[in-house]
């Protein structure tokens, strides 16, 4: 515990700059290789590359988080001044430290104007799904398929802010 404690401490919640593009690119292309695998289509997987996160890296650089631990960017978080979470990422290696909670907090009290706060969640992210729980988010009843999912859709969460 003392590890986790040291790690939840250590990590630095602040501002994306663009400086910050390589970074957050590769939490999002990496996070997404460890987390989808066996949710998402294995073909759009296999042909996510580091490149076309590069790509989206500095979109919403406004509006994103990134965490950082002993000077690496290890995760991110992104919001929607309208009240939506359209991402949070943290690596495997450093989920279980508290960083995603830190993340989620925050952007929480970015958007405390806000009645509701909205977000979707990959069906069968279980892991995900328990969190965003934990973190007092409830299905929403709603269930899209995703342009990048031809395997399971995407359930809406919702949480009084």
């Amino acid at each position: 515990m003392q590890n986790a404690e040291c790690k939840m401490q250590n990590a630095i919640i602040r501002p994306m700059t663009p400086g910050d593009a390589d970074g957050k690119a590769y939490v999002h292309w990496k996070s997404c290789l460890e987390t989808y695998s066996g949710l998402m289509d294995p073909e759009f997987l296999a042909a996510s590359t580091l490149d076309k996160y590069h790509a989206i890296a500095l979109r919403f650089v406004e509006t994103t988080l990134v965490a950082e631990l002993d000077g690496i960017i290890v995760g991110f978080g992104c919001w929607d001044p309208k009240g939506e979470i359209p991402a949070l990422y943290v690596l495997r290696d450093a989920q279980g430290y508290g960083i995603g909670r830190r993340l989620l907090e925050t952007m929480l009290e970015r958007l405390a104007d806000c009645k509701q706060v909205r977000l979707e969640v990959l069906e069968g992210n279980d892991r995900a799904i328990g969190f965003y729980e934990h973190m007092g988010f409830r299905m929403d009843g709603t269930s899209n398929m995703t342009k990048y999912s031809a395997v399971h859709p995407v359930l809406g969460m919702i949480r009084a802010v």
